[in-house]
């Protein structure tokens, strides 16, 4: 890992760019949330190949119609990033395992 201070924003346009292509064609709506930028202290390519990861998947996952929301919730010394989707979705006790949080560089 080679974490470095780094925008969130910059990393979530990127991931939702990567993607927009593939939902297009699926008749699948991505949408962002209204976050302020901020850093955070990670690896740029991890946390780059986790958002893709988990908005491919919402992707892969929701109906024609449907849509993914990526937003990113400032919090004490760090910040959420969350995705959702409309699709099938996960078992509340699978929730856990799909949160990631970074701490703030500033």
């Amino acid at each position: 890992m080679r974490p470095e201070n780094l925008s969130v924003r910059t990393a979530i346009s990127e991931a939702v760019n990567a993607i927009r292509a593939m939902a297009g064609t699926r008749g699948v709506a991505i949408r962002e949330g209204d976050y302020a930028d901020v850093s955070v202290l990670a690896d740029p390519l991890r946390l780059r190949q986790v958002l893709y990861n988990l908005l491919s998947n919402g992707v892969k996952f929701t109906p024609a119609g449907g849509e993914v929301f990526v937003d990113a919730l400032r919090e004490e010394n760090s910040v959420r990033i969350t995705v959702k989707d409309t699709g099938i979705g996960l078992r509340p006790e699978e929730h856990p395992a799909y949160s990631i949080s970074f701490t703030r560089s500033g």
